[in-house]
Order: structure tokens, then sequence, then C-alpha cells
């Protein structure tokens, strides 16, 4: 007998959907999918003193 629950939705069933963005009221913060910076963080963790 498994004790995990069966999922809600099915495995990807949202994988064609477009991510969701937040902004905050004042417009100063925008929260967007992270995978758009994907490349932009990884690059930036090739620097020494970012890693450090």
């Amino acid at each position: 007998m498994s004790l995990s629950p069966a999922p809600v939705i099915p495995t990807g069933r949202l994988s064609h959907s477009a991510q969701p963005t937040l902004e905050s009221p004042d417009g100063a913060l925008l929260s967007r999918p992270w995978a758009a910076d994907a490349d932009v963080v990884h690059g930036a963790y090739q620097d020494a003193g970012i890693r450090k």
C-alpha cells in the first residue's frame, strides 16, 4: 500500500500552458518563471567572486 496520494492534476497537464508572472502593486517587482533567466544565472555563477 502506497502512502502517497494520487495526483490531483495528471503529470504534464500544465506543461503546455504559459507560466504566470506576478507584479507588485507599485510595479517595482516582477516575478517570472525562473527558466527564462537560466542562462544568465548560469553565466553569473561562472564568476568566482559570485560563487564565493
